[in-house]
C-alpha cells in the first residue's frame, strides 16, 4: 500500500501552490518597495533642508589704482590667515598705494580706505558683515626690489659743505625716478647722530650706464644740510627700495661766516611789531650776540626777542625814531666771528 504523500499528483498541486505563493509574495515586496521609494521621493520634495550660509564678512577684492596707464595690481586675499599681500615691482616707482576695496553683500569696512606708505606695517582692515560677525585683515606690503644699490659722489672731490648748504650730487644704480622713494642720512662718525636729508625738492634723472643722479635742488632749509648739524665728518646712508648702501667717502661739514639777508625794498613795520630777518642763502646764523640799527648817528639796540640758526626776531626800543628811514645802518654781532653790517630801508608807522 503506497503512502498518500508519495501521490505524484499531490506533489505537483503542493509544489505549484508553493510558487503561486512565492510569486505573491514577490509582488508584493515590489509594491512595498515602491511605496517606500514615492515615500522618500516625496519627503524629499516637501521638505527644505537648510544649507550653512556663506560667510559675509569677507574681503572680495583689494587693489591698487594709483598707477598709470589704468593698470592696477591686485592683492592676494587670504580669508583662512586673514592676510592681504601686494607685490609691488620696484619699477612702478611708488611711495604710497591708493586701494580699492571690495566686500561681500552687505558688508561694511571699519576704517576709512586711505593711501598707505609703502613702507608701512600693521596696517589692518575690519569687515564686519550684516548679522554682525567681523574678521580683521592684516596688510602686508612686498616691495619687489633691484638685487643691490651701489652709491657715489657725483663729483668725490666736493666733500666739505656746511649747514644750510646743498647736498652734492649722488649717483646710484637706483633704477627708478621717484626721489621721495630714497632717503639719506648724514651720521656723525664720532656720536653717531643721524641728520636726515629732505627730498621734497630733490629729483632724479638717468645718468648713463644703468645709473641715476639723485640732485637735492630746493633752495628751503627743509631741502639742504641741516642747519642744525654739527662740525666734523659724516658717514653718508642711502637708503632704497629695501636696500642700505654708504658712499665710500666721508662728507666733512664745517661751519662757515654767518651772514645776514636785509632786502633792498623799504620794510614796513611798526613800532609794536617783531622783524623777523634771516640768514643770506648758503648760511646759517651762529652764537648771535646783539643787534644794533644806528639812525641819524645814534645807536639802537634792538632786543632780540628769539633766535634760530635759520631766523631771529628783534623789537624796536622806546625811543626809536619812527617814519620813513631808508638809510639805517644795522650791525650783527657774533661769538666768535666777525660783525657783519648792512643797511636797510625801514617805515616805521605807530
Amino acid at each position: 500500500m503506497k503512502s498518500k504523500n508519495n501521490n505524484p499528483s499531490l506533489i505537483r498541486i503542493q509544489m505549484f501552490n508553493t510558487q503561486i505563493r512565492i510569486k505573491n509574495m514577490n509582488k508584493v515586496y515590489t509594491l512595498l518597495c515602491a511605496l517606500f521609494c514615492l515615500a522618500v521621493t516625496f519627503s524629499s520634495c516637501t521638505k527644505t533642508e537648510e544649507l550653512t550660509p556663506l560667510p559675509e564678512d569677507k574681503m572680495l577684492e583689494y587693489k591698487v589704482i594709483n598707477l598709470t596707464d589704468d593698470q592696477v595690481i591686485y592683492g592676494a586675499i587670504d580669508n583662512q590667515k586673514n592676510t592681504i599681500t601686494v607685490y609691488l615691482p620696484f619699477y612702478y616707482g611708488l611711495s604710497v598705494i591708493d586701494p580699492e576695496i571690495k566686500l561681500s553683500n552687505g558688508a561694511k569696512l571699519k576704517e576709512e580706505i586711505l593711501p598707505i606708505q609703502v613702507e608701512a606695517t600693521g596696517t589692518t582692515y575690519t569687515v564686519t558683515a550684516a548679522n554682525g560677525i567681523s574678521r580683521t585683515y592684516t596688510l602686508h606690503i612686498v616691495l619687489q626690489s633691484t638685487p643691490s644699490l651701489a652709491v657715489s659722489w657725483q663729483t668725490p672731490l666736493a666733500l666739505s659743505q656746511s649747514p644750510g648748504k646743498a647736498m652734492p650730487a649722488i649717483l646710484g644704480n637706483f633704477a627708478h625716478s621717484n626721489a621721495k622713494l630714497v632717503k639719506v642720512t648724514l651720521i656723525n662718525q664720532e656720536n653717531q647722530k643721524r641728520y636726515s636729508m629732505g627730498v621734497n625738492s630733490a629729483s632724479i634723472m638717468t645718468s648713463g650706464n644703468d645709473l641715476y643722479l639723485l640732485r637735492f635742488n630746493g633752495t628751503e632749509y627743509i631741502d639742504r644740510i641741516p642747519a642744525d648739524i654739527t662740525n666734523g665728518t659724516y658717514k653718508v646712508e642711502v637708503q632704497s627700495l629695501g636696500h642700505t648702501s654708504l658712499i665710500a667717502e666721508p662728507l666733512t661739514i664745517t661751519y662757515v661766516q654767518p651772514d645776514v639777508y636785509l632786502p633792498k625794498s623799504s620794510i614796513d613795520l611798526k613800532k609794536t611789531d617783531e622783524w623777523e630777518i634771516v640768514p643770506q642763502s648758503n648760511t646759517v646764523f651762529l652764537g648771535l650776540q646783539k643787534v644794533t640799527a644806528t639812525v641819524n648817528g645814534k645807536d639802537y639796540v634792538l632786543p632780540v626777542k628769539s633766535w634760530s640758526r635759520t631766523a631771529l626776531k628783534v623789537g624796536f626800543p622806546t625811543d626809536f625814531p619812527g617814519g620813513n628811514l631808508p638809510a639805517v645802518t644795522v650791525r650783527f654781532d657774533f661769538e666768535g666771528w666777525k660783525s657783519v653790517t648792512l643797511s636797510a630801508w625801514l617805515n616805521i608807522t605807530t
